[in-house]
């Protein structure tokens, strides 16, 4: 970085402390290191598909499993494949310098993931924090980087997180005027953001509505930016026949088998109304309600903003879709602080009443509780799918240089979650056998096997019960 960069840097962190009051440059370190803390615990995948349908697409086309054990979606191929083609390149380069560890590739993923999320958040904050009063900006860096439910979601390397990212970055440019490279810049976003995450059309729309409306030649300018977007699609579909094999526009794909065959309804209805329910409970009352209030009250307060459209939309959109899930409003994460920063600072006259300023302390001492709750690795253990369990596996097949570790699990095998086989995390030589509590040792593993390299999973409270075996001594 040269001195001017470095001169800029420091000019824009002096000058945001001083209009906000706070040392914004160690708020961005604590941020950092409180994410970054929480990324190396928060391993295990928010919902299977964030690994089946990412990590194990890309461990297939690597040759490193068998595709027909990839879920469904990979013979519909309603899947883009740009995220997984990228974790594909991250997988390619480690194992040419010898690293064949799947828990330092997608570590590598998830802090990559985390770094372009605190670029976007900041970059967001200093577009957006000139164009608010001194209370609005203090709530919107603080907001944007210490919500307490956000270092679980800001490393994940899903296509809800980073098509969230691509359209929020897309937004300052939307609103700072027209001209050729930054609606260059604007089409490269917005393109991505759809071909990461197709459900991103709603904001999307609604963003171009606003952009028309703006002003003189509206139309003639979202035209020109569709037109750029349409050519980032153009080249997803590209990496799409690379990958799939065949050509094929997933994007159609995906709305053919989903919407019009109805197969999302097949895992699941509710109201429309469901995320209004979902949303507030999920973030914690009282905070996840005053949170829900304060993006209501933003979007009251300017609803002529772009931010404000593509909220609505977003929500409008996805209510009206039968099939819903909690993930799929993930990428309102990085809308979220703007608009909380605009509620705030249109009843920031208000807050300074002695008992509304007692309850924000109380918000801000349960958001402190809750963010400092996930910073106890407790918290992190899988249930459905263990990472940490499967990295048990691996690191103790890797002590064993040269012996095959036997797994016996009286229950369907470690390594499938809902039907689906995690192939990633299973180690070449880790081999794991089904065994009938009581039988004898003998007809699970070969004679002569030492101890240490025979594990056994059991559900129950004691020891398993397997004839034959002199002992156990639990190591998970």
């Amino acid at each position: 970085m040269s001195i001017f960069r470095r001169s800029r840097v420091r000019s824009f962190l002096d000058e945001e402390t001083r209009a906000t009051g706070l040392p914004i440059g160690a708020v961005l370190a604590v941020a950092a290191a409180l994410h970054v803390a929480v990324t190396f615990l928060a391993i295990n995948p928010w919902h299977p598909d964030e690994h089946f349908q990412i990590l194990e697409f890309a461990w297939a086309r690597a040759g490193l499993a068998p595709v027909d054990s990839l879920p469904w979606e990979f013979a519909a191929r309603i899947r883009p494949s740009l995220q997984p083609t990228l974790a594909l390149a991250v997988l390619e380069v480690l194992r040419a310098v010898g690293i064949t560890s799947p828990f330092v590739w997608t570590l590598l993923l998830r802090l990559g993931t985390l770094a372009l999320s605190l670029s976007v958040l900041t970059y967001v904050c200093a577009q957006v924090a000139p164009r608010i009063g001194r209370s609005g900006r203090r709530a919107l860096w603080l907001t944007a980087l210490f919500l307490w439910f956000l270092p679980l979601f800001l490393s994940r390397f899903t296509s809800e997180n980073l098509a969230g990212l691509a359209f929020v970055a897309a937004l300052p440019l939307a609103e700072s005027g027209r001209g050729g490279r930054r609606d260059g810049w604007l089409a490269l976003f917005l393109g991505l953001s759809f071909v990461l995450r197709f459900q991103m059309a709603f904001a999307i729309g609604a963003l171009f509505v606003w952009i028309a409306l703006e002003g003189a030649g509206g139309w003639q300018r979202v035209a020109r930016i569709a037109l750029g977007a349409a050519a980032v699609v153009a080249m997803s579909a590209l990496i799409d026949r690379w990958f799939y094999g065949v050509w094929v526009f997933t994007p159609a794909q995906y709305f053919r088998v989903n919407i019009v065959e109805g197969m999302a309804a097949t895992f699941g209805t509710n109201p429309w109304y469901a995320y209004l329910m979902w949303a507030p409970l999920w973030m914690a009352p009282p905070l996840g309600l005053a949170v829900a209030a304060l993006i209501v009250a933003g979007i009251v307060a300017r609803p002529k903003s772009a931010w404000s459209w593509a909220f609505v939309a977003f929500v409008v959109g996805h209510s009206l879709v039968a099939h819903k899930e909690l993930r799929f409003l993930l990428p309102l994460l990085y809308l979220a602080p703007v608009l909380v920063a605009f509620g705030w600072e249109s009843l920031a006259r208000r807050a300074g009443q002695p008992a509304r300023r007692a309850a924000v302390w109380l918000l801000v001492a349960q958001n402190v509780a809750c963010a400092a709750l996930l910073a106890t690795p407790a918290l992190h253990r899988g249930k459905e799918f263990d990472a940490h369990y499967f990295r048990l596996l691996w690191d103790t097949a890797e002590a064993r240089t040269g012996d095959t570790l036997y797994v016996l699990a009286a229950d369907p095998s470690p390594y499938v979650v809902r039907d689906l086989e995690a192939s990633v995390v299973r180690h070449p030589r880790v081999r794991d056998v089904a065994y009938t509590p009581g039988g004898a040792l003998g007809a699970f593993v070969p004679t002569g096997v030492p101890a240490a390299d025979v594990l056994v999973v059991t559900r129950d409270d004691g020891p398993p019960s397997i004839a034959g075996a002199n002992g156990f001594d639990l190591i998970y």
